[in-house]
């Protein structure tokens, strides 16, 4: 399953243009960015105290275009959890939350992830619904339904 391409804004520019923090501010981060590459922007800003958790999760979700959900949240039925092995949600950072007809509803960290995709349609033989969460949820739902 090959995702659409989306043009996508900036996380930085996303959070200036929702007045979550100033030019000034996301200049520092991208300064300090650019000293350790690998270091994701979300969590310089949360590091430095200029946005909150929920300010970043709802930037992201703008910036992905899909819609973010709290995961931890959600009721997720036995059957539903069966549908994708513990370690394919482990390596991909999701979890299946519902199926209805041939659609598959999936909570993902990285919905442009297109091998993490690809690995569920095939497994499953279904259609993709995204929503967007947390890591740290998803770490939490991941560790509490896969037991």
């Amino acid at each position: 399953m090959a995702l659409e391409r989306r043009k996508l804004s900036s996380l930085g520019k996303i959070l200036v243009k929702l007045k979550k923090i100033t030019l000034t501010q996301l200049n520092k981060v991208l300064a300090i960015q650019k000293e350790n590459p690998s270091r994701r922007l979300g969590d310089i800003f949360l590091e430095l105290d200029y946005i909150t958790r929920d300010d970043l999760h709802n930037a992201l979700a703008l910036q992905f275009q899909y819609p973010f959900i709290n995961i931890s949240k959600y009721k997720l039925s036995k059957e539903i959890i069966k549908i994708v092995p513990k370690e394919i949600a482990k390596r991909y950072k999701l979890v299946p939350m519902n199926k209805f007809k041939k659609i598959l509803t999936i909570a993902m960290f990285n919905p442009l992830d297109e091998e993490a995709l690809q690995v569920i349609s095939e497994l499953t033989g279904l259609k993709i619904r995204l929503f967007v969460s947390s890591r740290e949820e998803l770490d939490e739902v991941i560790d509490s339904v896969y037991k």
